[in-house]
């Protein structure tokens, strides 16, 4: 590989949109592991048994990472 040519790939990246789709994927990892915690926190308070509060971070995980 080449070193001059990883230089042409900067004209064809916007740094504006490159900032703004990884501060969403930050916020929308933190925003899901609020949400987990949260659930979880209110599955314990509830009783639920481990396999309720495992099963329900998995889907809060698994539907947070596709939003």
């Amino acid at each position: 590989m080449k070193c001059g040519n990883i230089l042409e790939v900067a004209k064809y990246v916007n740094p504006k949109g490159a900032v703004k789709i990884a501060m969403k994927n930050r916020l929308g990892w933190l925003g899901t592991g609020i949400t987990t915690t949260q659930n979880s926190r209110e599955n314990i308070a509830n009783g639920e048994s481990k396999t309720k509060i495992i099963g329900d971070a998995g889907v809060d995980v698994g539907v947070g990472e596709c939003l």
